[in-house]
């Protein structure tokens, strides 16, 4: 809300001539040469590209590159009042809160070990090809402190609901 208040006062609303030339100016072939001149496989140029696409398309006709979803959880980790501030803002095309969702949430949480989430790592590091020295792993768990008052299931670790002794 601050940052609304403090930015309020300077908004300008882009008429449907200025926002057409925009639009435009990112098709030119000198625009498009200068995200060429990027390096291949930089951030930049895949950020950019993805941009020039998401301004074709329909809202939700954007497929996102794996490289842009990563960088996008890791802001909407550290802030989604500010992922979604940014994302609001359209200067720039981000992906819905839904599509990260769906990407953090690909397989069911749960309180054991997972073996489909196991098989998956072990193809990820081609575990049959690794020398033996790459095989060596560390297991380390920790707890984590969540909210006071919640009760759980001893032995199945599920959330039974929430005590208050007061």
């Amino acid at each position: 809300m601050k940052i609304e208040k403090a930015v309020d006062p300077e908004l300008v609303c882009l008429d449907d001539d200025v926002n057409g030339y925009i639009k435009d100016t990112t098709e030119t072939p000198q625009y498009l040469s200068n995200i060429a001149a990027l390096p291949g496989r930089s951030f930049q140029r895949i950020l950019w590209m993805q941009q020039v696409e998401a301004a074709k398309k329909k809202k939700r006709g954007v497929r996102w590159h794996s490289l842009i979803i990563c960088w996008c959880l890791y802001w909407r980790h550290r802030s989604s009042g500010a992922y979604e501030a940014l994302r609001n803002s359209r200067c720039i095309v981000l992906p819905s809160q839904r599509t990260l969702r769906d990407y953090t949430h690909f397989f069911k949480e749960l309180v054991e070990f997972s073996v489909e989430v196991d098989r998956m790592l072990m193809e990820a590091v081609h575990v049959e090809t690794c020398p033996e020295r790459e095989k060596l792993v560390v297991l380390l768990m920790d707890e984590m402190y969540i909210r006071e008052d919640i009760v759980y299931e001893k032995h199945s670790g599920k959330m039974i609901g929430f005590s208050n002794a007061r």
